[in-house]
């Protein structure tokens, strides 16, 4: 080979092989920087007068090339020593055999070099390393603080909302409503919110501020805020205060709920249906809603009611619809003496319009001539002769009373001549007090169908007997159901009371001159 033609520049020896050297044209030759394998030379001239011959002995086992020491894992200055001067255990430029650990910059870390391993120094803000098996710090987070309900990482850790509590329970809770067992729950970015019931309203909103500090709205509510009056009539307590519907069930209100209502308030009496003040179909507001159909007008009956549907309660025959109260009385037309008798009497003593068979009633609006309830005791004789003109009649005098007692046969006893002691209600029978009247089915007489004109209760008569002081003293004729047999006799005249007295064996019955 040229010497001309070749130029030997050895590489670190330790890293190359000793027998390939490099070509480079140091004349202008036609050097051209190619590897050659120096077993492969041949002799030939050399400019410098070395021969081929000699050429071994210049490239030997050991040739190196000196070059500024790099962290390749190589001897690049000849010196026997490798990547001298470069800290592989510790820099993390270097580390790892001189690979280096800069790539981590790159993976939002800084970097760090321990025992010629590279790790993750710290992360760089606003990331957070969670996975080991990943290189660098993959997780996108920046810390705020310890974990809050507020659907963000606050602590870095992955984990939204995780481990957050409450150190009381911010719900409405009230025993025996819809609120009833509600408790707090983490919505994440809605925070905390309360589970209550469907049954519970909440307070609506449009915007947050609408909801006050802490709470957000959501869906039209305010999620965990109870509504403080109920907007919905639907039989629930909305606002769980113990009351369902309370603005609609204030008993005070003309309207309240579950009150009395007139469903057609043209119609009158019995006929009129009856309702009661309920929820609308929108749940908003009430109506009245009938729940009984009205009646079909009747005669008048003495009940308290507006059987005939013309505005009036119990009047007597000839009102303005012609189907006034026809009370239960017998014509008693006779001759006894000298004396002609005609007139009506009530057929059983006189009770109130609204007794019944178990209650005297309160009404003192008239007398009734009625089967099958109480009589109308513990009246004073004013009281008695009012309670019959309000009827359109009369109290009946102690004679009217005698003649109708008797009967036409005059006997003793409006039942006949002797004394039965089961027949009416007197100190042998079993109440010991008022029985309904017409109970007592074998008191009946003198007239047909007249009842308890002996016994259960004494009977007003016009009748007077003196005075007691300035007070009138009248016959009370028929006994009571505390008399003995002799007191029970249609004739009896010894008992007698002072006007005002009051007392539950005495009451009274009504007649009247003309035909009820």
């Amino acid at each position: 080979m040229r010497a001309s033609a070749l130029l030997l520049l050895f590489l670190a020896a330790c890293q190359q092989d000793p027998y390939r050297v490099r070509t480079f044209d140091d004349d202008g030759g036609n050097g051209d920087g190619s590897w050659l394998d120096t077993q492969t030379l041949t002799d030939g001239p050399r400019h410098d007068g070395v021969t081929d011959a000699t050429l071994p002995d210049l490239v030997g086992y050991d040739a190196c090339l000196q070059l500024p020491e790099v962290c390749n894992n190589a001897d690049d200055n000849c010196n026997n020593q490798i990547d001298e001067g470069f800290d592989k255990l510790t820099d993390p430029r270097y580390c790892e055999s001189c690979k280096g650990c800069m790539d981590l910059l790159k993976l939002n870390a800084y970097p760090e070099c321990v025992g010629g391993v590279c790790g993750i120094k710290s992360c760089m803000a606003g990331y957070e390393d969670l996975d080991p098996a990943q290189p660098g710090c993959e997780y996108p987070c920046t810390k705020t603080g310890v974990e809050i309900c507020d659907g963000v990482d606050n602590d870095c850790n992955g984990k939204v909302d995780d481990g957050v509590t409450l150190t009381q329970n911010i719900c409405k809770v009230a025993p025996n409503t819809p609120c009833a067992g509600a408790t707090a729950v983490c919505k994440g970015a809605q925070g905390w919110q309360c589970v209550y019931s469907a049954d519970v309203e909440l307070q609506p909103c449009v915007v947050d501020a609408d909801c006050g500090t802490g709470w957000k709205c959501f869906g039209g509510v305010c999620p965990g805020i109870v509504i403080t009056d109920e907007k919905k009539c639907d039989g629930k307590d909305g606002d769980c205060d113990g009351v369902a519907d309370d603005p609609w069930a204030n008993p005070s209100l003309p309207n309240a709920l579950g009150s009395d209502c007139d469903p057609d308030p043209t119609k009158l009496g019995i006929c009129r249906p009856k309702g009661l003040w309920s929820c609308d179909t929108a749940g908003t507001a009430v109506t009245c809603k009938q729940t009984q159909a009205g009646k079909t007008a009747t005669d008048e009956l003495c009940n308290g009611l507006d059987d005939d549907c013309d505005g009036k309660v119990d009047e007597e025959t000839g009102d303005a619809a012609g189907k006034g109260v026809v009370d239960a009385m017998f014509h008693v037309q006779r001759k006894v003496g000298t004396v002609n008798y005609n007139f009506y009497i009530y057929a059983h003593e006189a009770s109130r319009p609204d007794a019944s068979a178990s209650a005297a009633g309160s009404s003192g609006a008239r007398a009734c001539s009625t089967k099958g309830v109480l009589p109308w005791a513990s009246v004073t004789y004013a009281e008695a002769k009012a309670a019959c003109v309000a009827s359109g009649k009369r109290l009946c005098s102690g004679a009217e009373w005698v003649v109708a007692c008797q009967g036409a046969g005059a006997t003793l006893y409006p039942y006949g001549p002797a004394y039965l002691a089961p027949a009416c209600n007197g100190v042998d029978a079993t109440p010991g007090k008022p029985a309904a009247t017409g109970s007592f089915t074998g008191c009946e007489g003198g007239e047909s169908g007249m009842f308890d004109m002996s016994g259960n209760v004494r009977e007003w008569t016009s009748e007077k007997r003196g005075t007691s002081g300035t007070k009138s003293v009248y016959v009370v004729r028929g006994g009571a159901y505390h008399t003995p047999a002799p007191g029970l006799i249609c004739t009896f005249d010894l008992s007698q009371a002072v006007e005002d007295v009051v007392l539950p064996a005495i009451g009274f019955r009504c007649c009247s001159d003309t035909a009820p």
